[in-house]
């Protein structure tokens, strides 16, 4: 995954924040690969933990 981007396409629902496993989320929606910039699917999965660089 390290040769990705990947968009966040919400952080709240309901206007409250996702909590999973007493954590707050976000959903990760496409994906944007590095080397061409071209977007394909992506995740549609909740996260808790980014790595920002």
């Amino acid at each position: 995954m390290k040769w990705n981007y990947h968009l966040i396409t919400q952080d709240k629902s309901g206007n409250k924040p996702v909590i999973k496993g007493g954590k707050e989320c976000v959903l990760l929606g496409r994906t944007i690969l590095k080397s061409t910039m071209d977007e394909k699917a992506g995740f549609k999965s909740y996260l808790f933990e980014i790595r920002v660089k």
